[in-house]
């Protein structure tokens, strides 16, 4: 996942705490059987980054679930064939 990397890149998380965040949420998926799948795979390692840019300090709670209902907004406002931008969220403003 490129935030995951681009965060160890960057100094903000260690390889191993990424990599142990990730196999933590896959072993939790596990156990409450989630199919072994790309899309669950990728959800464990959202929730992973998730997890530990709040735990860093880097996030928070409430900011995560702005910035997911924004890009729901945008997605849900934006054309077919055009690329989703954050300026399309709340009624297609600049869309």
């Amino acid at each position: 996942m490129a935030i995951a990397a681009n965060l160890v890149d960057e100094g903000h998380l260690k390889a191993g705490e990424w990599s142990a965040a990730l196999g933590a949420e896959i072993s939790a998926a596990a156990a409450r059987g989630e199919p072994d799948t790309s899309a669950n795979y990728f959800a464990c390692a959202l929730r992973a980054v998730e997890r530990l840019a709040q735990e860093k300090g880097m996030t928070n709670k409430a900011s995560l679930a702005a910035q997911k209902q924004a890009w729901i907004e945008a997605y849900e406002n934006t054309p077919h064939g055009r690329p989703v931008e954050l300026a399309a969220a709340r009624g297609g403003r600049g869309a």
